[in-house]
């Protein structure tokens, strides 16, 4: 039963907040003074919680676009790294090669 009541009351509040329908739930609360007051704050309290959630979710995708950005430009020079790496590697291995190919010939000299 309370649940019910409580999930009521928040869809009621979001419903608020998002402007629709709320002339019609503040003029089914009654004539007091305060109803207006009350529902005029709560929609510029709310709206701007919300707000202020919509842009702090745009600033963090700012944020991490640029961190994104700046790790490119070290890509670049790791890049060039890698490189000069797989340059050192490929010499190893023509190298390598090269006394691979020695010892076949020499095998090979033996046995004839």
């Amino acid at each position: 039963m309370i649940l019910k009541i409580l999930g009521t009351a928040m869809l009621t509040l979001f419903q608020i907040i998002t402007l629709e329908g709320w002339v019609e739930i503040m003029e089914n609360q009654g004539g007091s003074f305060f109803v207006p007051i009350y529902f005029i704050v709560f929609i510029l309290l709310g709206t701007m919680v919300v707000l202020n959630l919509f842009i702090g979710v745009i600033m963090t995708g700012f944020e991490e676009t640029k961190k994104e950005i700046g790790t490119g430009k070290s890509a670049a020079s790791n890049k060039k790294k890698l490189k000069t790496e797989l340059e050192e590697i490929n010499d190893q291995i023509t190298e390598i090669s090269a006394r691979l190919n020695k010892l076949v010939d020499s095998k090979n000299d033996d046995k004839a």
